[in-house]
C-alpha cells in the first residue's frame, strides 16, 4: 500500500526509511512529476539497492540538468523578445 503523505508534508524521519519506503515515496514524487525530490531519496539507497538503481540515478541528474539548462534558455530568449534585456552586436 503507498503512502502519499510525503507529497503533503515535507517531514521525513530518515531513521524510519527502508528500500522499501524510499521506493514507494520515490514512486509518489514521479507520479506528481517531482523529479529533483525522487533523486534525493534515491541517493539514499544504499548497498545492493543502490548499485541497481545508480543508472537511473545517473540518469535523473541527466535529465534533470538539460531540464534546467534548457529552462534558462527559454527564459533568456523570452527576456531578449522581450527587450528586457541588450542584445549583443
Amino acid at each position: 500500500q503507498r503512502d502519499d503523505s510525503i507529497l503533503r508534508d515535507d517531514a521525513i524521519d530518515l531513521n524510519q526509511l527502508n528500500t522499501f519506503k524510499i521506493l514507494n515515496y520515490v514512486q509518489s514524487y514521479l507520479e506528481h512529476n517531482q523529479w529533483y525530490n525522487a533523486l534525493r531519496l534515491m541517493q539514499l539507497l544504499t548497498g545492493e539497492p543502490r548499485n541497481v538503481a545508480q543508472s537511473w540515478i545517473n540518469d535523473a541528474r541527466s535529465y534533470l540538468a538539460k531540464k534546467q539548462t534548457s529552462e534558462l534558455l527559454e527564459a533568456y530568449s523570452n527576456s531578449i523578445g522581450l527587450g528586457t534585456l541588450p542584445r549583443s552586436s
